[in-house]
């Protein structure tokens, strides 16, 4: 009875601590040679946490999408690098690290991480591989809009086929 009682605080604090010290500052912003990015934090949970690009916006100057990464506990926090592979490809690389200290308990619970990022270009067209980690979830190509379009044009992406033996391999990856 008092281990049970234990793992429930031990969840519970670890779920507090999180939330104290994970939701503040995860906005990161980043700006490269002819472009600009932002990614943050919007939400999480422990269902259905599977890697994913949910809604995605064109705007004049860019893309902005809403997406789900996977991670192992409460304690993993989101990071991303963004490159220029060439003149009008461009790769953002959004994956999850262990942001806990070591004083801190993280509850072993799958999450799923919801975040927003916004993806402005200098130039007409391009492309933008969204990649979580080592696999690339989604391939976005960006027309300019012209005035009498609409920027809210919004397409649903297609949802990933998330085997379980892809989430072993990140779960592997990350331990």
């Amino acid at each position: 009875m008092y281990m049970k009682l234990l793992s429930t605080v031990l969840i519970l604090l670890s779920a507090t601590m999180f939330l104290i010290g994970g939701i503040i500052a995860q906005e990161q912003s980043e700006t490269g040679e002819d472009y600009n990015v932002t990614v943050e934090v919007e939400n999480q949970s422990s269902s259905n946490a599977s890697d994913r690009v949910n809604d995605v916006n064109h705007t004049e100057s860019g893309i902005e999408f809403t997406g789900t990464i996977w991670a192992p506990t409460p304690c993993y926090a989101l990071e991303y690098q963004t490159e220029k592979l060439d003149d009008n490809t461009y790769r953002i690389n959004i994956d999850t690290y262990d942001n806990s200290t070591s004083d801190q308990v993280c509850a072993d619970v799958t999450i799923g991480i919801d975040y927003n990022a916004e993806f402005n270009a200098e130039q007409e067209g391009f492309e933008l591989e969204v990649w979580h980690g080592e696999e690339q979830i989604e391939s976005i190509i960006h027309e300019n809009q012209s005035d009498d379009q609409n920027t809210d044009n919004q397409q649903e992406a297609e949802e990933p086929e998330d085997s379980a033996l892809n989430r072993l391999l990140r779960f592997l990856r990350i331990r």
